[in-house]
């Protein structure tokens, strides 16, 4: 179900023409349009007092779970909690309509990152405060969030934009019938400076941590987000949270569209940033 944009997206679509226009990459202004795609950023603050009331939105902290669920376990035991998102929170800005429009979202872990777990918990749901299991490693500092409308564009060398070979190779367009747009090597070069990694840098501004819901991974993910793919969420290494994630850094878990509109979440991938 596809829901009204949010006001900022009308400056971002223009400043991301404009980007495209200034790279010398105006023939190809309809095509990368196409490929913009909406995202949620949630950049953590610190916690207030509606922020760790049960069922609220954070960053950390101890999660809300219905009475009888159990602790989510991994194969080595607890797995740490992470976040939780209070969908009526951002369902207006979910303009695709990808997430339900109510309920809790709430994301757990291995300290490795093998085995993230994601939540889903109905509307209504009754919710408790779980205390943290003294088996597991400790707890996050809880944080509140901040959210954020933005546009994205998918990173060079993707299934969504590829490099193709020279011209003079022949037939060198051919292995690249399942990529949305593939760009010369001279207009791939351009794409990566000056569209892509310019629009990157004015999204994320001064934050340096930077989690986010929906929208595209970045370029550290190597083609693992395919065509028919959605980034559920991506959960970083945050000081403010005391949360580190190791040599990754910031963790996507990556769903097909199909799978996440069917809330199948179990078949949720992850790949390291």
């Amino acid at each position: 179900m596809t829901r009204r944009e949010p006001r900022e997206h009308a400056g971002q679509r223009k400043a991301i023409r404009s980007l495209i226009q200034k790279s010398g990459l105006s023939s190809q202004v309809q095509e990368l349009e196409a490929l913009v795609k909406p995202a949620i950023t949630l950049i953590s603050r610190k916690a207030r007092a509606k922020d760790l009331a049960i069922g609220q939105s954070r960053l950390g902290g101890c999660p809300d779970l219905p009475p009888k669920a159990k602790w989510p376990t991994g194969k080595k035991g607890p797995l740490l909690f992470v976040l939780q998102i209070r969908l009526e929170d951002i369902a207006e800005l979910d303009t695709e309509g990808l997430l339900p429009s109510a309920g809790l979202l709430s994301v757990f872990s291995d300290p490795y990152v093998d085995e993230p777990r994601v939540l889903c918990h109905p509307a209504g749901t009754t919710l408790e405060r779980r205390e943290w299991l003294p088996t597991a490693d400790a707890a996050f500092e809880a944080c509140g969030f901040d959210f954020t409308p933005v546009l994205q564009l998918p990173p060079h060398s993707s299934a969504f934009v590829a490099m193709d070979a020279p011209k003079s190779a022949a037939g060198s367009a051919k292995r690249y019938r399942k990529v949305a747009c593939v760009l010369s090597p001279e207009e791939h070069t351009r794409y990566w400076n000056d569209v892509w990694l310019a629009w990157r840098r004015r999204c994320r501004g001064k934050h340096r941590s930077y989690h986010q819901l929906l929208g595209y991974g970045d370029d550290t993910l190597y083609g693992a987000q395919g065509l028919g793919d959605e980034v559920l969420v991506a959960f970083d290494s945050d000081e403010r949270a005391k949360m580190s994630w190791g040599d990754a850094q910031r963790v996507w878990t990556l769903i097909s569209r199909k799978d996440l509109l069917a809330r199948k979440l179990d078949r949720l991938r992850v790949a390291g940033g």
